[in-house]
């Protein structure tokens, strides 16, 4: 399972990530953020099984990130950890259904228990919700894949998660990706990744256009987690990559 924390102060998440044993929890990936924009790319781009946000955050509530969330039928599971004691604020959350609602401080022991139910019930929703596969001719599976890039290569300035190309298609998120990763050799995501690089790539070079206006052409509406993509997947900034590229070509 994967878990999201969002909180503007960095060194509550960093300490939430030194002083609980995620892994004993049974979440594999533990994902941060500071502000709304980042958290909704996460979102966008990963499968999040449980996130832990705060109320008061740079841009938009943690209230309005559930929304966001659950507009898009994510099935994710919310806690909220708050310094603010407002009636309204719970009311709302419960409104959006969320798992829980807790007061700051808490303690670890705490929390990590309050971690532990939340990813059982993340568990329990997916078996619950989990259809029996089809199988699909070789055929149709050929047909299907390819119908699957073309709507990635047609969307790639909107959202794009694996649960929505999924629900585009009819079909399980989870069933998708191993039919993508089986025939591909990558997942579905990360296809998408190097789709919207590739395109960054060509545009760097062959455009006057801003870094932000590309980044936004590939549906990054955050330049900073938008740069640390780039940079991770090429070793380059945008911005470095634009001058080697115009350099070379000198």
């Amino acid at each position: 399972m994967n878990i999201l924390l969002i909180d503007d102060d960095v060194d509550v998440t960093d300490a939430m990530i030194g002083a609980i044993d995620f892994s004993s929890l049974g979440f594999t990936r533990v994902f941060t953020a500071a502000d709304a924009r980042t958290a909704r790319e996460i979102l966008r781009s990963e499968t999040i099984d449980v996130m832990v946000t705060d109320i008061e955050l740079p841009g938009q509530t943690g209230l309005q990130i559930l929304e966001w969330v659950r507009d898009r039928q994510m099935n994710t599971i919310a806690l909220f950890c708050t310094c603010y004691a407002d009636f309204n604020y719970a009311k709302k959350a419960i409104e959006l259904q969320c798992f829980d609602y807790f007061l700051k401080p808490i303690s670890y022991d705490e929390l990590s228990e309050r971690l532990r139910q939340a990813g059982k019930e993340a568990e329990k929703r997916f078996y619950s919700t989990k259809k029996p596969e089809p199988v699909l001719p070789s055929h149709s599976r050929i047909c299907l894949i390819r119908d699957v890039k073309a709507y990635i290569a047609s969307h790639l300035s909107e959202d794009l998660s694996s649960p929505l190309i999924a629900r585009h298609f009819f079909m399980n998120p989870d069933y998708l990706n191993r039919l993508f990763k089986e025939d591909e050799g990558i997942t579905l995501h990360q296809y998408i990744l190097d789709t919207r690089i590739a395109l960054v790539k060509k545009q760097l070079t062959s455009t006057n256009l801003s870094i932000n206006q590309i980044a936004q052409s590939v549906g990054y509406d955050n330049f900073s987690y938008f740069s640390q993509l780039f940079r991770k997947k090429t070793g380059l900034t945008p911005v470095e990559y634009r001058k080697n590229q115009t350099h070379s070509s000198e």
